[in-house]
């Protein structure tokens, strides 16, 4: 029986309390639940504590809180994406509230405010020291109210003043780019895996998907499963490690992207629901992952009721890829390593080309343990010869392959041949020999004029 699991930012997998009005306060609730439930065992001076911020300080766990009622309702208000903010996606950093995405149309967008930046004082409070929801709450506020944020951006500060509006942003964005079907997955809403399954379907003559999982924080655990069913079918796509017990979650969905070419761009804020699909991806060589390490946010938390009103929010277990590789404070290497983001997106386009029975004008290259077809046009764009030169100079392309009228045929990895090859200064010509055909390459050579 499929099990619902919740999941925000690191994953919440689900919610459920116990019986703790037998102990005298929230405190000794907070004792009980961490000695008994914590992912690791729990430091006697955590036990000893005399408050709940002082246990949960010497605990040294940032992913363990407590709410009270009102800032757990917040909490899950943000979870299905409508309030009153500024309209942001943010992670807590050392130095305050570093904003990974600003959406379209929102106050954020309208003030100036772009990804990178970090907010480091909301209303004169600085965010340095305080747990992301606080942090959260002072930025939010009731529509038409304003804040006053001071911004870290580089080396400089600044100040904006940003009116709070009613916020409703996606979870997923889709885009037709020529033939290739572009999928930002923002976040793992509760739809976004129906959204994502809908929007395939409808697109089944596209050559191939770019799906782009860029500075997304997380989301519902069980979406990142389901929509690791879309790519790899009925396997499993998650490890759950607690203190006493191991899982396997596997999805119930189908592939519905068999035969189509997929490749995926990741980065350093791409976090925990992100690295479940992403580790899976890479895990059963679904798909080419491309871009920076990514973020290592491999913790689980639940949320359990207190005596006192208020709510804990406990990491409870560590989560792995399908193979049981580490994933927390580790992040998943990507298969091409790309610092440039523009460049990241360049590749993943570039490698999705498809020819038809006609191969010429199209070379098809090897990486890792699969192919991808490039349309030669391409490369006579300045970017898209740069991610060509990038790929070969850090040897990524294994084998080489240009096209012929009929076939592809195999040329030795000779960098300058192959430059040439691709950007239209060499050609393949088939020759008859005694022993049958050959294929040599042929370089073009300018023409002198006449006296």
């Amino acid at each position: 029986m499929k099990k619902r699991f919740f999941a925000f930012l690191l994953f919440i997998v689900f919610i459920f309390s116990i019986n703790l009005n037998v102990y005298a306060d929230a405190l000794d609730d907070v004792k009980f639940i961490l000695k008994n439930y914590y992912v690791d065992d729990v430091p006697q001076k955590v036990l000893d504590a005399n408050s709940i911020d002082e246990a949960l300080k010497a605990l040294n766990d940032p992913y363990t809180q407590y709410f009270t009622r009102e800032e757990f309702n917040d909490f899950l208000n943000s979870i299905n994406n409508s309030f009153s903010g500024i309209g942001v996606q943010i992670e807590k950093v050392s130095e305050g509230i570093k904003i990974m995405t600003v959406f379209d149309s929102s106050p954020a967008k309208e003030a100036g405010l772009k990804a990178g930046d970090i907010i480091i004082e909301a209303d004169g409070t600085s965010l340095k020291d305080l747990q992301l929801e606080k942090a959260i709450k002072l930025i939010r506020g009731a529509e038409g109210t304003s804040v006053n944020l001071k911004i870290k951006r580089g080396d400089s500060t600044f100040e904006v003043l940003v009116t709070r509006k009613k916020i409703q942003f996606p979870t997923v964005e889709f885009k037709k780019i020529n033939n290739i079907g572009y999928i930002r997955i923002l976040s793992f809403g509760e739809t976004t895996d129906v959204d994502f399954k809908n929007y395939v379907e409808k697109n089944k003559t596209l050559d191939g998907f770019i799906i782009d999982l860029r500075n997304n924080p997380g989301g519902y655990l069980q979406t990142a499963v389901n929509l690791g069913g879309y790519f790899v079918g009925q396997k499993p796509i998650v490890l759950l490690k607690g203190k006493d017990f191991t899982q396997e979650y596997e999805s119930d969905n189908d592939e519905i992207l068999k035969g189509k070419k997929v490749v995926f761009l990741v980065n350093e804020n791409s976090a925990s629901a992100s690295e479940v699909l992403t580790g899976a991806i890479q895990d059963y060589k679904r798909g080419l992952i491309i871009g920076n390490k990514t973020f290592g946010k491999g913790t689980v938390q639940t949320f359990l009721g207190l005596s006192d009103g208020g709510v804990l929010k406990l990491t409870i277990q560590r989560f792995y890829s399908p193979k049981g590789n580490k994933i927390n404070k580790v992040g998943i290497q990507p298969d091409i390593f790309v610092k440039d983001s523009q460049m990241q997106f360049d590749i993943a386009y570039m490698l999705l080309g498809k020819s038809s029975k006609i191969k010429k004008g199209f070379c098809m290259v090897k990486i890792g343990d699969s192919y991808y077809e490039i349309d030669k046009n391409l490369l006579k764009n300045k970017k898209y010869y740069d991610a060509f030169i990038y790929l070969l100079n850090n040897n990524y392309i294994k084998e080489y392959y240009d096209g012929t009228n009929q076939k592809y045929v195999r040329i030795a990895m000779k960098k300058s041949i192959i430059e040439k090859l691709a950007t239209g200064k060499a050609y393949v010509e088939r020759v008859k020999t005694k022993k049958g055909y050959s294929y040599v390459i042929r370089y073009y050579t300018a023409l002198k004029k006449g006296a």
